[in-house]
């Protein structure tokens, strides 16, 4: 019983390291493409 709650307490750390990297990514695509859009905007 005892590795039931270490595996499922291991598999929660899982999910908000996955959700944090997840959520950087897509700051950080949404900021180039952000970014990209705005240089071509002000170029235009």
């Amino acid at each position: 019983m005892s590795q039931i709650v270490l595996i499922s307490k291991q598999y929660d750390f899982l999910l908000k390291i996955v959700h944090f990297l997840t959520l950087t990514l897509t700051n950080q695509f949404l900021y180039e493409v952000r970014a990209t859009n705005f240089d071509q905007f002000v170029s235009s």
